[in-house]
């Protein structure tokens, strides 16, 4: 890899992170107040109403977010790239329209058959809902190929922010109510919509008198596979949220939905380097260059392994205090299940990049193949622990079905001919798991020997991960020959 194609990596990640960054602030505080303010059955509600909007996103978006990224980042001349972002914003329309249409129609008697009859009352917000959530992650998807990562991140953060400031002010009239969350969600979209219209451009690339039925053809078969991809990768993180919701009382939906929040949070800022990360491989992919996309892989996976293991028996160690810090004490009883869902938001990260890798490597069938069998064992998983052990029961299903995935991962990647280094990626998590098991053994819980158990973890990382070493010592030689180009030049 070239110094340009590192630094724009470098200066892309660093956009991105600090921007997620500063979001998960922003919604950590959102989520502070609804914790402490709303009670835990009417923030159940919402969850529901969220998730069920998240799943006719993914319907509605037909899989073409990675296809938009791709070929716009890609070397593909600019009549061809305004012909793809015509034919996506086309067939996504489509849907919408389509989907508004069955969700008016028959979503309320649904949704009461399903959830209550408290639920069925919110059906006619939710074409708002998902129709500009959808026209949301396409214009962020142009942004993205286009690597303008400072106004990705810039524009998350001002809908963080509007979303606050609206959540501040109905808790401080006294209707921090349901419906007034779901209105939120909807003027905070339009305004993100609209926004983004500007800084991305949007009505440069729309050109739908030149667009080719063969242009179209080509965007909707390389997008099915992914798209059946991201509806049985929505069905394993949110099956367990709809059984619980299902099966038990929204209070059951409002815990894990807390359990979820950090490694949700979390997911995010790993995504944040992603959506660098993805055009980056995508171009040493499309330029022939092999060997180098595969060294940047197992880098990245590596660096990942050793940082969210870390992030994850940190978490462990002090999950009571994070709840307390984060949330609020009434939902202390999460404690447990989010200590699991830290170790599940391990291996789904892992399991992210090695996707990313395979579909810009032009495999677009490997995530689907992949998350086929997640689903499954995940559902099977969910329908034997969730009537028993609830959330608890959620989450330990998680960790099933991602593990399962992981094994797929690396047998696949090594059949296209891009192996993974799965000694090098598994020892910090087996480090992780190792420390955790030992503390729980010696059954000392003061402090200092938590902060000493992670510690000891950092420092076996150090000694017995190589690949670490490798990633810190590129990473200094990039910065300090970044830094004395400036005197140099001036000199």
């Amino acid at each position: 890899m070239n110094g340009e194609f590192k630094s724009k990596l470098l200066r892309g990640s660093t956009f991105s992170m600090a921007g997620t960054v500063l979001m998960l602030a922003v919604h950590f505080l959102s989520m502070k107040i609804l914790a402490e303010r709303m009670p835990v059955e009417e923030f159940g509600l919402f969850v529901i109403v969220q998730v069920i909007s998240q799943g006719l996103v993914v319907v509605s978006g037909m899989g073409m977010a990675l296809t938009l990224v791709k070929n716009i980042s890609g070397d593909a001349d600019r009549s061809q790239q305004d012909e793809i972002v015509t034919s996506v914003v086309l067939v996504r329309s489509l849907l919408l329209v389509l989907l508004t249409i069955l969700v008016a129609s028959v979503g309320g008697p649904v949704l009461a058959y399903l959830f209550g009859a408290d639920l069925a009352e919110f059906v006619l917000f939710l074409p708002a809902m998902f129709g500009l959530a959808i026209f949301r992650e396409t214009l962020f998807n142009i942004l993205q190929g286009r690597q303008q990562f400072h106004w990705y991140a810039g524009t998350k953060v001002l809908s963080a922010l509007t979303r606050l400031w609206a959540i501040i002010w109905l808790s401080h009239i006294g209707r921090l109510e349901v419906h007034e969350l779901v209105w939120v969600e909807i003027i905070t979209s339009a305004i993100t919509v609209m926004l983004l219209i500007c800084v991305s451009r949007f009505t440069s690339f729309f050109r739908i008198r030149t667009l080719r039925r063969l242009t179209l053809k080509q965007v909707i078969g390389f997008s099915v596979p992914l798209f059946l991809d991201d509806l049985f990768s929505y069905a394993y993180e949110c099956v367990a949220v709809l059984l619980l919701g299902a099966l038990m009382a929204p209070s059951s939906v409002a815990l894990y939905a807390i359990a979820m929040k950090l490694p949700e949070a979390a997911t995010r800022v790993l995504m944040s380097l992603v959506v660098v990360f993805f055009p980056s491989m995508s171009e040493l992919m499309d330029a022939g260059r092999h060997d180098e996309g595969k060294r940047l892989m197992n880098l990245s996976l590596v660096a990942f392994s050793v940082g969210l293991s870390f992030i994850a028996i940190t978490t462990f160690f002090f999950k009571e205090e994070v709840i307390l810090v984060l949330f609020s004490e009434q939902y202390l009883v999460a404690a447990t299940a989010l200590a699991l869902l830290m170790l599940n938001f391990v291996v789904t990260c892992l399991n992210r990049l090695m996707s990313s890798t395979a579909v810009a490597a032009g495999q677009s069938t490997v995530p689907l193949r992949v998350n086929v069998t997640i689903s499954v064992v995940n559902v099977i998983a969910c329908l034997a622990l969730v009537p028993k052990l609830g959330i608890v029961g959620a989450a330990l299903a998680q960790i099933v079905g991602n593990s399962s995935g992981q094994v797929l991962y690396l047998y696949l990647l090594k059949k296209i001919h891009l192996p993974v280094d799965a000694i090098e990626v598994g020892k910090p998590i087996g480090f992780g798991l190792l420390t955790v098991i030992l503390y729980e053994l010696v059954g000392y819980d003061e402090y200092w020997m938590r902060v000493s158990a992670i510690i000891l973890y950092v420092v076996v990382c150090l000694v017995f991960v190589p690949h670490l070493a490798r990633c810190i010592g590129q990473a200094r030689s990039h910065w300090s020959t970044n830094n004395s180009q400036p005197s140099s030049t001036t000199s």
